[in-house]
């Protein structure tokens, strides 16, 4: 009933131009119907299409979608679905792109297709897997949002994969992972201004320690233009601490936030903070320390530049009255003279109580 219903709407009466055109579907709509629903719109100077699958077929997916040239909107929804376009795609109109749950089985083919869109601005790949993927490519002339979310790319016996993004516009960058990439490679992008990374786990040690160190140098390098950064734990354990320490690395000196996912060691918070002079807002996950001790060689000249006349504010979130989560709020609290608020966040306990939040200034344990 619904397909003829359909078919009825499309073939029988005359539609000059249509804007938008949405269809959902589950597995018993058959795909030749689909696909001929999908090339008669396109036809008619179509301006938006929302196609959401609950199919797995692996031609669901029309090739008439990539040569709509009056397309400027696309969104596919098909959980697990493969992503499979013909070598020759024709959207030269199009400016948002939003992909969800599908399967990229050709790296080839993958990089092919995000280097042939040369007017897109925004482009959204959320809950998508990569198999056979030793690198991720993404080269677009006139991008400006990018946001990779939930990515999973298939386990590789040799190597994580390597990130390359090559937008010169690009202004908000989001990539969030299942593991650590082994390499980020952000090149020609001057208006970058904020960068969110993210990464549930840090991924196979396949590197040499120089080489994730000379990986983390180049990264650093590509950020000097940011003015808000996300990382995760993870990825600040794998910089150089040692340059951190001498200040031998590029300084952001553009980046007014700083946000770090996941718990990590105070002396890690602390070298990073090395080359950040700016820094006005800081946020972590629990930053641990055995004692006070552990954190004295930062007082002095190595106390970072940023908390001697910038920072504002920081949160610590996940705290859960340890121990080690002490010596690093009484060292923030003794040491950043510039600092007007610490919001402290309790973690939720194991009887669902409430989150609390506990509001510190300068001194405050000591009145």
């Amino acid at each position: 009933m619904f397909m003829n219903y359909v078919d009825y709407v499309l073939f029988h009466h005359q539609i000059p131009n249509l804007r938008s055109f949405k269809l959902t579907c589950n597995k018993f709509c058959a795909a030749n119907r689909v696909h001929s629903w999908v090339s008669t719109v396109s036809h008619h100077k179509l301006r938006e299409l929302h196609l959401h699958f609950f199919n797995q077929e692996p031609d669901v997916i029309p090739t008439s979608v990539y040569r709509c040239e009056s397309l400027m909107m696309l969104k596919i929804s098909s959980p697990r679905c493969a992503f499979n376009p013909p070598y020759s795609i024709s959207l030269p109109s199009l400016t948002t792109l939003d992909f969800h749950g599908l399967r990229f089985l050709d790296e080839d083919l993958t990089q092919q297709f995000f280097s042939s869109l040369p007017a897109l601005e925004t482009l959204i790949i959320k809950g998508c897997e990569f198999h056979n993927h030793q690198k991720l490519v993404i080269s677009l002339p006139s991008l400006r949002v990018l946001n990779i979310y939930a990515a999973l790319f298939e386990p590789n016996e040799l190597s994580s994969p390597i990130i390359k993004v090559c937008a010169p516009k690009l202004q908000f960058l989001s990539c969030e992972t299942d593991s650590l990439p082994r390499q980020y490679i952000l090149s020609n992008m001057p208006v970058l201004e904020v960068v969110m990374l993210n990464a549930e786990e840090c991924g196979k040690p396949v590197l040499t320690l120089e080489e994730v160190h000379r990986n983390a140098r180049n990264l650093l390098e590509d950020l000097v233009n940011v003015k808000k950064l996300y990382i995760p734990a993870c990825l600040v354990k794998s910089l150089p601490h040692e340059d951190f320490m001498r200040r031998n690395l590029p300084f952001l000196t553009n980046l007014t936030y700083l946000e770090v996912f996941r718990p990590c060691s105070g002396r890690d918070i602390l070298s990073v903070l090395q080359i950040m002079p700016n820094l006005e807002y800081l946020t972590f996950d629990k930053a641990y320390a055995s004692s006070e001790d552990e954190l004295t060689p930062y007082i002095g000249e190595m106390l970072p530049q940023c908390f001697q006349s910038r920072i504002k504010e920081i949160q610590i979130n996940e705290y859960d009255g340890s121990l080690e989560d002490f010596p690093m709020i009484i060292f923030l609290l003794n040491n950043v003279p510039a600092l007007k608020i610490t919001t402290v966040i309790d973690s939720i306990n194991d009887y669902g109580d409430p989150v609390e939040t506990i509001w510190l200034r300068r001194n405050s344990l000591n009145s």
